[in-house]
């Protein structure tokens, strides 16, 4: 039963790299390392457990290997777009809103009797 995360883990390795969950490919590769070891520990020593996790956790530490090495490539790339100077005149936009920065309001609503306007 195993062996299907093996062909999953696999079959993940052509999906983009966006699409890869870093903690799910964490957890996939600490327990086929953790059951590796143990399938080797226990009488008897059963290496069939051991060649499946061994797999398992192979495949996860492949992705997690992709997942941070992308994000460090994407990370740099924006510190540099971010350390480059702005035209002048340009307004300093937030990456996450694209609103030029501090000029966020907050408006608050208040019932009409409790309104301190009026």
């Amino acid at each position: 039963m195993k062996w299907v995360l093996v062909i999953a883990g696999v079959k993940d390795m052509s999906r983009p790299v966006e699409r890869v969950s870093l903690p799910q490919s964490a957890a996939l590769a600490t327990t086929g390392v953790i059951w590796a070891r143990y399938s080797m520990v226990i009488t008897p020593v059963n290496y069939n457990l051991g060649l499946v996790n061994l797999f398992v956790g192979a495949t996860g530490l492949y992705q997690v290997v992709r997942v941070v090495a992308h994000e460090e490539s994407f990370g740099e790339a924006t510190r540099q777009q971010a350390s480059l100077p702005r035209p002048a005149g340009q307004p300093d936009l937030d990456a996450a809103t694209g609103r030029e920065r501090g000029t966020h309001s907050v408006a608050i609503f208040y019932p009409k009797s409790e309104d301190p306007r009026t």
